[in-house]
């Protein structure tokens, strides 16, 4: 066993779930806020199932604590993980809920613009990172316009 799997690691399992716990109480909250015609009925569809799988997740992160042999350990975590999935995604969606909001196409294009401009900003950053351990030359601003130019037709289709 490694020293550092004795003691609360930063890449460990249970930091994950608490920040997948953190991100769905942002959804919901943010989802709660958004629709005040809400029932009690309608909260309760929305709550349950993902405060049910961030459960699910948190006793997936805790089994390796436990007495269980690994392999056993392992086989239990993914059982938990793929409970966690189908209370989340699938009983969320297969409940009853009021309709969304579905946004014009103006919205997704315009969405869609950022995206692109986004990753253009990471590709200029990639190729000058990587441009800046090596000296300058033709070779190199040519690759790095072909680069750039590569990253914007693929990302403008």
């Amino acid at each position: 066993m490694h020293p550092w799997a004795r003691r609360a690691h930063p890449a460990s399992p249970i930091p994950a779930s608490g920040c997948h716990l953190a991100v769905r109480c942002c959804y919901l909250g943010l989802r709660l806020y958004s629709s005040p015609q809400l029932r009690a009925r309608d909260v309760l569809a929305l709550t349950v199932p993902p405060v049910l799988a961030a459960g699910l997740l948190t006793g997936a992160a805790l089994l390796p604590r436990t007495a269980l042999p690994t392999d056993r350990t392992i086989a239990a975590q993914v059982l938990l993980w793929v409970l966690a999935g189908i209370v989340d995604y699938v009983v969320g969606q297969a409940l009853p809920l009021p309709p969304r909001m579905i946004f014009p196409a103006r919205h997704w294009t315009e969405r869609h613009d950022l995206i692109v401009i986004t990753a253009l900003g990471e590709v200029l950053t990639a190729v000058g990172i990587a441009g800046s351990r090596l000296t300058n030359s033709v070779g190199l601003l040519v690759a790095s316009a072909l680069a750039v130019v590569v990253a914007g037709t693929r990302t403008c289709r």
